[in-house]
């Protein structure tokens, strides 16, 4: 809980704070990665950035928009949380 309390401070106070997913991503061991990205607090701090999952589901929507042009279908990984 403590260091959800730092996630919210630093949105608050930091311009690059919706590269906050792969930045928590880059600097969290492997070991809680998946726990931390999930936390409740830490979606909502997400949606509050417009950068929740769904950005994402918006996004893939829009790029198998285009496969017409690229050929490639793409797909969400099961292992992306």
């Amino acid at each position: 809980e403590r260091g959800i309390d730092h996630v919210e401070a630093y949105v608050v106070t930091e311009p690059g704070a919706p590269m906050l997913r792969l930045n928590a991503v880059r600097v969290l061991p492997p070991s809680i990665q998946r726990q931390v990205v999930q936390h409740p607090r830490f979606q909502a701090v997400l949606e509050q950035l417009g950068t929740d999952d769904r950005w994402r589901d918006e996004l893939l929507l829009m790029a198998n928009g285009i496969t017409d042009v690229t050929g490639i279908q793409v797909q969400q990984d099961d292992d992306y949380w």
